[in-house]
């Protein structure tokens, strides 16, 4: 369970490259919907590489960072 201010941090490895940021997410942490996931991005909560990730099917590269920071104030659903 996600908690309000949690900062988690993933590596892309080769068999997840040219997968898309939700899909990628979502296969992550599989008790959370891609919904949730393309909700955060579009909240401006995950980045890729230190740049704010703008489209939730930005297809991912090996070896990229994705930083997923939690809002404060959460939404049930994160929660």
């Amino acid at each position: 369970m996600f908690k309000p201010g949690e900062i988690l941090t993933l590596t892309v490895t080769s068999e997840n490259t040219e997968k898309r940021l939700d899909i990628f997410l979502s296969e992550q942490f599989p008790d959370y919907t891609r919904s949730l996931f393309k909700n955060l991005i579009e909240e401006q909560a995950v980045t890729i590489n230190g740049t704010i990730a703008k489209k939730s099917g930005a297809l991912l590269k090996t070896n990229d960072s994705i930083v997923l920071t939690v809002p404060q104030v959460a939404s049930k659903e994160v929660l």
